[in-house]
């Protein structure tokens, strides 16, 4: 099943939690999720989610799910190892 919105552009909103003392750009906190992903290879997005709140715990849901889904939008590798459960 394709999905219809994998083709429309992404556009970060502005966060509504405060600013972080380091002021990382979301796209690059999103690349940096990303790549964790990548790395540990979860077997859910369930186990996706558990990663990325220990290993970004300062950061919003929404931007760690922005960064699950860009993962399988914009890795295709990511996507033929992954078996919904």
């Amino acid at each position: 099943m394709t999905n219809p919105y994998a083709d429309l552009p992404w556009c970060a909103a502005p966060s509504v939690a405060p600013d972080r003392p380091d002021n990382v750009d979301d796209r690059q906190l999103i690349r940096a999720m990303i790549s964790l992903l990548i790395r540990t290879r979860p077997s859910s997005d369930a186990e996706a989610l558990k990663f990325l709140r220990h290993g970004f715990p300062n950061a919003p849901l929404a931007t760690r799910l922005a960064a699950l889904a860009a993962r399988f939008n914009h890795h295709p590798e990511a996507r033929s190892s992954y078996i919904p459960r």
